[in-house]
């Protein structure tokens, strides 16, 4: 009943706010490309997608289906125990549908609850209903239920998990996935000139997805990987430091092809082996530390910085990098965390968003909110595209609240982040996002 009264507002506001602005010259949305970002012609809630093909994409003429009504399903926790995240959800994928001002879609919401029984009864009228799109669910055990039914009717869904493993059922992950931060926050250390890379990673479901992608991250960027470690509850973390410390340098030999590789030998014979080096092709390298990625938050990531200070870790030669800061206040009073950098979406366009919808719905949005609301912007920019698969998969992406992202054949959503770093007297922008070249 509540949520009820609070649509019905909603629209009495919409059609308010839509009458006044008719009878205003020069208030219409416009938008123009600039480079591959994407700019309101006049001072905007946020920035969008904006609507011409890129080069190189089908040259197929624009012409959007004005006769169609599309249909959108949210497959949302309306009741039950996260009914609040649904509710948040609900409410930006209404808003974001009315900013798009685009008149033929409908929008159905549909209560998967909280237990399996709700979420197998949503799936199967979502299939009934036979949707253009869907969007949701939040959560990875109600998706894993409701995705692979939608995925044998062809349902093209955009899931606000961080659930790569959804991947396989048929559904886009659109949640923010910590390996792209980790990626982002990489490249910028790439950028410094930072070669040499240890990781100090949570022994967790997350710690060990971060870890099974760092091969190939720093594969990618031409970076080595000089060790990684874990750490629990139960970590000494003197003994962490001392571990690190003894790693931060380390001695290769490389190969006449350029491979490098370590050579177990006794002790006795390392002079021998050090005057046949050019005999046997190889050369021996030194590598040293030089930065140094932490995925924690918390007690935790204050110790980790604490045992690294205590061993004479944190010097200005090493960069330090974090996962997203949470609680900037608690690190900006945390003596161990200045100059420590990190990838975030503490944007622009995410403070004006939050601005928007606290000003229509009177309570602070969360970042589901967000997140649901990007994903039907981008639903929107879809639909006037007639949901064509190469506007889809474009390699330029989208501009969404929290930088910019692309979908992937591989059904996990990319995203680029800016980069910030902590100082005394606050949170410094460092690097804007890069946009998708």
């Amino acid at each position: 009943m509540l949520y009820s009264l609070r649509i019905a507002r909603f629209f009495v506001f919409i059609f308010i706010a839509f009458f006044v602005s008719s009878c205003q010259k020069g208030q219409e949305y416009s938008f123009e490309r600039d480079g591959a970002r994407y700019r309101h012609n006049r001072q905007a809630i946020l920035e969008r997608p904006q609507g011409d093909i890129n080069e190189g994409e089908s040259s197929q003429p624009y012409a959007p289906d004005e006769n169609k009504t599309w249909k959108v399903v949210a497959l949302l926790p309306l009741t039950g125990k996260n009914a609040v995240f649904g509710r948040q959800a609900m409410d930006a994928l209404t808003l974001a549908l009315f900013d798009s001002q685009i008149n033929n879609v409908k929008l159905i919401p549909l209560d998967v609850g909280d237990t399996p029984e709700m979420a197998i009864n949503a799936a199967k009228i979502a299939t009934s209903i036979v949707p253009d799109i869907a969007i949701g669910p939040i959560f990875s055990d109600t998706a894993k239920i409701i995705a692979p039914m939608l995925n044998k009717s062809n349902i093209e869904m955009i899931i606000l998990s961080n659930d790569i493993s959804l991947a396989k059922h048929g559904g886009h992950v659109f949640g923010i996935i910590p390996e792209n931060m980790t990626l982002s926050t990489l490249e910028f250390a790439k950028v410094l000139g930072r070669q040499n890379l240890g990781c100090i990673l949570p022994s967790t479901a997350r710690g060990s997805a971060i870890s099974q992608k760092l091969n190939a991250i720093t594969t990618a960027l031409e970076m080595r990987l000089l060790f990684t470690e874990h750490y629990s509850e139960h970590t000494d973390y003197d003994q962490l430091g001392g571990r690190i410390y003894r790693q931060k340098k380390q001695t290769y030999y490389r190969d006449k092809e350029g491979k490098t590789f370590k050579i177990n030998i006794k002790d006795r014979n390392k002079e021998q082996l050090n005057g046949i080096e050019d005999s046997i092709g190889v050369s021996k390298v030194t590598e040293v530390l030089d930065a140094i990625y932490i995925d924690g938050k918390g007690a935790a990531l204050y110790k980790v910085l604490g045992t690294l200070r205590k061993h004479h870790i944190l010097d200005k030669d090493i960069t330090i990098m974090i996962n997203e800061a949470k609680d900037y206040k608690e690190l900006i009073d945390n003596p161990y965390a200045s100059g420590v950098i990190f990838a975030g979406t503490n944007d622009v366009g995410a403070q004006q968003f939050e601005q928007h919808f606290s000003s229509i719905y009177q309570y602070q949005p969360i970042k589901i909110a967000s997140l649901a609301y990007d994903a039907m912007t981008t639903t929107m920019y879809l639909i006037k595209h007639n949901l064509r698969k190469d506007i889809m998969y474009r390699e330029t992406g989208f501009t969404g609240l929290f930088g910019d992202f692309r979908f992937t054949p591989d059904k996990v959503v990319q995203r680029r982040f800016s980069i910030y770093r902590i100082q005394p007297h606050g949170i410094e922008l460092v690097e804007k996002m890069n946009a998708f070249l």
